[in-house]
């Protein structure tokens, strides 16, 4: 059940980021383009805390490969 509200979720908030990219694109609609574009970040960023903390988001095995990375390339760079 939380998979299918989480990928809706993701979906809602691709439409949003649509739709600021339209707005974004005139002058007028500026405002608008930035207010969907936050509440697009807002839903996708409370999407992927909720599916981290229920433990159904496939990417929790992933949180962990981007310090490692880090680590990896500090070591390279020590290593000139």
């Amino acid at each position: 059940m939380t998979d299918g509200i989480i990928t809706m979720a993701y979906l809602g908030a691709s439409i949003l980021f649509i739709l600021a990219l339209g707005g974004l694109s005139h002058q007028e609609t500026a405002r608008k383009g930035n207010f969907y574009g936050m509440l697009g970040m807002g839903v996708a960023l409370i999407a992927t805390i909720i599916g981290i903390v229920t433990a159904n988001c496939c990417c929790k095995r992933r949180v962990w490969v981007l310090p490692k990375r880090l680590q990896r390339s500090r070591y390279l760079w020590q290593q000139r």
